[in-house]
């Protein structure tokens, strides 16, 4: 059952409801992403048997990952590519908003 969600806020909270999930596949094309999260303890509390969620983001430019540096010395390193940013598997931690950014 689609169910529409509009608004910084509204993106950066649904994010946060994923904590503990994962991005396991994704399609960017013509602005609009389409990622497939895979968080089976969420999902079942809608119906047993369900293991994950599809959220389609429409207007979507700007995408953007910081890495975290294995050490102290390095610097994070900014990626632009989805194709890199989404594989492997992109853990969510939370969904936040920065500089007008989710």
């Amino acid at each position: 059952m689609p169910m529409r969600i509009e608004g910084s806020s509204d993106i950066e909270a649904i994010f946060s409801i994923f904590h503990g999930g994962a991005i396991t596949h994704h399609v960017f094309k013509d602005g609009k992403l389409a990622l497939e999260i895979k968080i089976q303890y969420l999902a079942e509390r809608i119906s047993p048997g369900f293991t994950k969620f599809h959220v389609l983001l429409e207007k979507v430019d700007n995408i953007k990952f910081t890495t975290w540096p294995s050490d102290l010395k390095s610097e994070p390193e900014l990626i632009t590519e989805p194709n890199i940013t989404f594989t492997p598997d992109l853990d969510i931690l939370e969904g936040n908003i920065k500089d007008n950014q989710i």
